[in-house]
């Protein structure tokens, strides 16, 4: 009975965890030991993760069109992995595609074009999981209007009052 209980009260706290998450997971997608954090120039983003489909890593909202220098490091693959950023038109840049390395560790270090508007970096892949250390550098967050790994909350339309009808 004790075991039950626990089992239960585990299964509770991690839907509680993982429903507060911004990250959006396609299902079969976790993230383990995620770290995001945010200083000066710098974003970095570090865990491990399953991924069966597409899951959201950074959402990005630059003021106006900018590039920043993307660097990472993905270990212990089980699979082949892109990471794709999203444009504000919905339109997909490969960043990354391991497909073609065949390899347990890959290293990049890129610049990458980012456009005016809400857009998005993602990590996709068929039932893959890997370790992941990711930073984003020279960035001049003037140029951004928000840039985190937790997404921005919609903005909801003003209500009508009664002065408006």
């Amino acid at each position: 009975m004790k075991n039950i209980i626990m089992s239960i009260s585990c299964i509770i706290l991690f839907i509680g965890l993982t429903s507060c998450s911004g990250l959006t997971l396609s299902a079969g997608s976790y993230y383990n030991d995620f770290t995001a954090k945010g200083e000066d120039a710098k974003y970095t983003l570090t865990g491990k993760a399953k991924v069966n489909g597409t899951s959201d890593i950074l959402y990005i909202t630059p003021s106006e069109n900018t590039e920043v220098t993307f660097k990472g490091r993905l270990s212990s693959l089980s699979g082949d992995v892109q990471i794709v950023y999203v444009t504000p038109e919905n339109e997909d840049v490969v960043i990354l595609d391991t497909s073609r390395s065949h390899q347990k560790k890959v290293k990049f270090d890129t610049i990458i074009g980012l456009e005016e508007g809400a857009g998005r970096i993602e990590f996709r892949g068929d039932n893959i999981t890997f370790k992941f250390d990711l930073a984003f550098t020279d960035i001049n967050m003037k140029q951004f209007d928000y840039l985190s790994s937790d997404k921005e909350p919609a903005a909801e339309a003003p209500s009508e009052t009664a002065a408006d009808l």
